[in-house]
């Protein structure tokens, strides 16, 4: 999927809660996509209920409303190196 990016005004919300390594819809720890187990499943299966052409778009918003993780997002915001982007 391309690189979708959450909306600004909930980058710093979303961003700190990745870095802390809590699930993005409650304290638990986050697994999968910014998602404890409990809400990585709900987001799937819901996803996985989608005829294919309607799950990208409804992941895409998902994305930006911030209730889910770009994939490969969390790795390069809990990222050590000074030269990845992270929205500082």
């Amino acid at each position: 999927m391309a690189e979708v990016m959450v909306k600004r005004s909930l980058a710093k919300q979303v961003r700190e809660r990745a870095v802390a390594g809590l699930c993005l819809h409650c304290d638990g720890t986050a697994k999968k996509r910014g998602l404890c187990s409990k809400h990585y499943e709900q987001f799937r299966r819901a996803r996985d209920s989608m005829a294919t052409r309607e799950r990208v778009d409804w992941e895409i918003e998902r994305i930006k409303k911030g209730t889910v993780l770009n994939v490969g997002e969390s790795s390069r915001l809990k990222s050590t190196n000074p030269f990845t982007t992270n929205g500082d």
